[in-house]
């Protein structure tokens, strides 16, 4: 009775300890997933933040023909539409601007040209 006691105990202990390594494996597995899916999100993230910081610079320096291309469904891609949005009225703003600057020297000079 004694060794079937002993054979019971041995079994019940691999059991547990074949428990322990398959939880230990399962525990390792998820936080890789959660792991990679946080890495996947941040590029989602990031990589068109980026993209519109560029861009950013760019308009920023002067280019006010320069456009993201970013055609994301979210909220960065909603983001990016204000930002072409921005980025036109802009365009059409300086274009005004530089009419009526170009307007006001003619008239200017037809003035001074009278004198």
């Amino acid at each position: 009775m004694l060794r079937l006691e002993d054979l019971m105990r041995k079994r019940i202990a691999e059991t547990q300890q074949q428990a322990t390594i398959l939880g230990t494996a399962l525990m390792a597995l998820l936080v890789m997933s959660i792991a990679t899916g946080a890495l996947l999100l941040a590029r989602s993230i990031l990589g068109p933040l980026d993209a519109l910081r560029k861009g950013a610079d760019i308009v920023g320096a002067g280019n006010l023909e320069y456009r993201t291309g970013l055609a994301t469904r979210d909220e960065i891609g909603d983001l990016s539409k204000a930002f072409e949005r921005m980025t036109e009225s802009l365009q059409q703003l300086t274009a005004r601007a530089r009419h009526t600057a170009s307007y006001t020297r003619s008239l200017i000079e037809a003035s001074l040209d009278r004198w």
